[in-house]
């Protein structure tokens, strides 16, 4: 099975996710043995270029033009900054993020749809990597990577692409609920907790997962109410780590 079908339909317990978790962290320390110069340039292309070009397609619809222009959004009463007034934070974090870049391999869409696990002998397979990262092969930013395990884990993601989730628009805002297991806030802390034992800093994963969510919006046209969701998860992000 994969790791989002056990992740949605499977109660393993706490114990259980640590050890695939440490796998999984295990598996990426390997990659790093292969390491690359990344270039600026590529880098900017997937943290900043990228998602801009993705917004820019997105507010050609009326609905999200309106909607990006707006200072603020609120999300179940909190209030929150939206994308574009966080641009000139987000440059600095994604400067400082370019800054110390460590390229290596990577898979490139390391989210628990494209990892299949045995949980009786805990042999992993991955599926479907990714193309390029800013310029074909292999080599990319291992915190991609990690971002991309972490939307899976703290993010939801494949709940909400489940649709299991509720949101609905209010006068200034949303209001919403994700339909995940009590466990999440304790899977979410202990995954944080490995990221930084194998060397990462996880604000500045939370803050690559945060871009991912916001990127991907274009890429949900035929479901309105899975962008809602998305977008107001990436805003959330983005203000938990350029606003603290």
């Amino acid at each position: 099975p994969t790791l989002a079908e056990l992740y949605l339909f499977s109660d393993l317990g706490l114990d259980t996710w640590r050890s695939i978790f440490k796998r999984l962290l295990s598996l990426h320390h390997t990659f790093q043995k292969f390491p690359h110069n990344l270039s600026v340039n590529a880098l900017q292309d997937i943290y900043l270029r990228k998602t801009y070009d993705r917004v820019e397609t997105l507010c050609m619809d009326n609905y999200w033009k309106q909607l990006f222009a707006k200072e603020e959004i609120t999300y179940n009463d909190t209030r929150l900054r939206n994308f574009n007034n966080l641009a000139e934070p987000l440059a600095e974090a994604v400067k400082s993020l370019i800054s110390h870049a460590k390229g290596c391999i990577i898979h490139g869409d390391f989210c628990f749809s494209n990892i299949l696990y045995d949980l009786n002998n805990q042999i992993i397979r991955l599926i479907d990597p990714r193309g390029s990262f800013g310029e074909p092969g292999i080599y990319g930013d291992p915190r991609y990577d990690m971002a991309k395990l972490r939307h899976s884990i703290s993010g939801m993601y494949d709940y909400i692409v489940s649709d299991l989730f509720e949101i609905c628009e209010t006068e200034n805002g949303f209001e919403g609920k994700i339909f995940n297991d009590s466990d999440h806030d304790e899977l979410t802390a202990e995954f944080d907790n490995l990221l930084s034992e194998f060397g990462y800093d996880p604000k500045e994963i939370a803050l690559i997962e945060g871009l991912l969510f916001i990127s991907m919006l274009p890429l949900h046209q035929d479901k309105p109410q899975r962008q809602k969701m998305m977008y107001v998860k990436g805003i959330q992000l983005l203000n938990q780590t350029l606003c603290a």
